[in-house]
């Protein structure tokens, strides 16, 4: 279970020290120290515990990862840790400013999402769906590429679908209980053009497969 990844990195030697790397390793390029520090904050098990972010992704080609991107990784850190996180959602605009094209696929993954986020929370999933600029804003982009990513191996990256559902089974006061995330593509439900008509009945379908409603409807 993800849940019991910070108390093994906690009495793992090999693990603790990976940790302790990557957190030096951050510490040093935005200049302090303060990731080592939220690092060893004594963990308080919640019984199902997400974090998430979104507008996260970098600056531009050029600049795959921003100082401000790298503060805000440090908050994330210290909460998935302090909290025992589950997983992590990454909620959209992954890569700005226009997306991915197939020449910039690893490097983007690598500088902009595996460096800053991955490497410092190993074994911890991060479920990603779409934002507006990863369908180019305005440009050509292949959303594709970041489907794709989830299917290289030991990755953490976790996008199987432009729409799909999160499901976890859990303990809370005693009972048995369970929950069921829906992560939606809103950029398609929007209509970018004649050529979603295709997507958003697929989308809608998938909706009424869950047993939620389509738009217009008192349930949704």
């Amino acid at each position: 279970k993800n849940s019991a990844i910070f108390s093994s990195v906690a009495s793992t030697p090999s693990a603790a020290g990976l940790m302790q790397r990557s957190a030096g390793a951050m510490a040093r390029r935005v200049g302090c120290s303060v990731l080592s520090a939220a690092l060893l904050v004594a963990p308080v098990r919640s019984d199902l515990s997400v974090v998430g972010l979104g507008d996260w992704g970098g600056h531009n080609d050029e600049e795959p990862s921003t100082y401000s991107q790298r503060l805000t990784a440090i908050g994330l850190i210290r909460v998935a840790v302090e909290k025992q996180a589950d997983f992590a959602m990454l909620m959209g605009d992954n890569f700005y400013q226009h997306g991915l094209t197939e020449g910039d696929m690893t490097s983007r993954f690598r500088d902009t999402f595996e460096a800053i986020y991955a490497q410092l929370l190993p074994g911890v999933p991060f479920y990603a769906f779409a934002g507006n600029h990863d369908y180019g804003e305005g440009q050509l982009a292949n959303v594709s590429l970041q489907l794709a990513y989830s299917k290289q191996a030991d990755t953490q990256w976790k996008f199987p679908s432009l729409w799909y559902k999160i499901h976890r089974d859990f303990e809370a006061d005693g009972k048995q209980r369970s929950l069921d995330m829906v992560v939606l593509d809103t950029i398609v439900l929007c209509g970018n053009g004649e050529t979603n008509e295709d997507y958003i009945e697929q989308e809608l379908r998938f909706l009424d497969g869950i047993g939620m409603q389509g738009p217009g409807s008192s349930g949704l």
